[in-house]
């Protein structure tokens, strides 16, 4: 899903780069797609657990940074 999003983002970017030049315009509908597929893919990455290894490092920095 990521390299179908990414694709679909590196279309709209050229095409709306070819909007600015007046050359090609999207449809509604595509335009639409694509914001969606994009917000689904990254909301599903600020929906995503961190790994443990960043969780650990996490608790201790905060653990480090406490008042003794």
């Amino acid at each position: 899903m990521i390299e179908t999003v990414t694709k679909a983002s590196k279309l709209h970017m050229k095409q709306t780069d070819s909007n600015r030049s007046g050359k090609h315009k999207l449809s509604p509908a595509v335009e639409q797609q694509i914001n969606e597929n994009l917000r689904l893919l990254y909301e599903q990455q600020l929906q995503a657990d961190l790994p443990d290894k960043l969780k650990d490092l996490v608790a201790r920095l905060r653990s480090e940074g406490e008042p003794k």
